[in-house]
């Protein structure tokens, strides 16, 4: 009985510091990556995996990506004048937001991920303050930030070839917080952007481990006392 007591109490922890992980649900953001001849700029996170569009299809699997008819535009250089133009330096494929009626897709795209997120990046081209980027958790939305969040004090003003319009931006969720849905919109041409990255919140299994070993410690003292009467 003391033992199924102590592993109760143990799930008890575990359960209130799932909760207490999605209380404040804070996020903030670097910007800086690393260098990627041909496609621009890429994450410099240890452990994060990306998403650089080559196969010129929505990605789907553990990241899907969606959006209304006539659904997400991945398009290739060169440029189409007032309509869309890669980020700095990027000759691959690349995703392109258009505002709602343009032919080219339905705003917004949302990337929905099948585990929670602690981390996301993306290599944002001709900033715009028009462009939007909204993070959620189990369909709240914790955080936005527009194109002139991460240009400030800076104009966002969609330069094509500036460095301060064009760069890598890092959002974290805040230690115990996480994200699991990323979307982006914009209101005018347009919101590109390119090697998105990603990194999935640990696994519980070592928390859950040692409390687990914790509960067992303090019930083994009980039993080994019980067999020695």
């Amino acid at each position: 009985m003391a033992l199924l007591k102590n592993l109760s109490i143990a799930a008890t922890i575990t359960a209130t510091i799932a909760l207490s992980s999605h209380s404040a649900q804070a996020i903030t953001f670097t910007t800086g990556g690393t260098v990627a001849p041909g496609a621009g700029l890429k994450t410099s996170v240890a452990g994060a995996t990306t998403i650089d569009f080559e196969s010129g299809v929505a990605p789907s699997g553990f990241a899907n990506y969606t959006a209304p008819s006539p659904g997400v535009a991945i398009v290739s250089p060169p440029n189409v004048a007032n309509i869309y133009a890669a980020p700095a330096g990027d000759n691959t494929k690349y995703l392109t937001v258009a505002p709602i009626g343009d032919s080219r897709g339905t705003t917004p795209v949302t990337a929905k991920f099948a585990k929670a997120l602690n981390y996301f990046g993306l290599y944002w081209g001709s900033i715009d303050s028009y462009n939007k980027i909204v993070f959620k958790s189990a369909g709240k939305e914790l955080k936005t930030f527009t194109g002139f969040d991460i240009t400030k004090p800076n104009p966002a003003n969609g330069n094509q070839t500036s460095p301060g319009t064009n760069q890598y931006v890092n959002f974290f969720a805040s230690a115990g917080e996480s994200f699991d849905e990323v979307v982006f919109s914009s209101t005018s041409n347009a919101f590109e952007s390119d090697n998105h990255a990603y990194r999935a919140v640990p696994e519980p299994a070592s928390i859950v481990g040692l409390l687990t070993v914790g509960a067992l410690g303090i019930g083994s003292p009980r039993k080994r006392k019980f067999q020695k009467v």
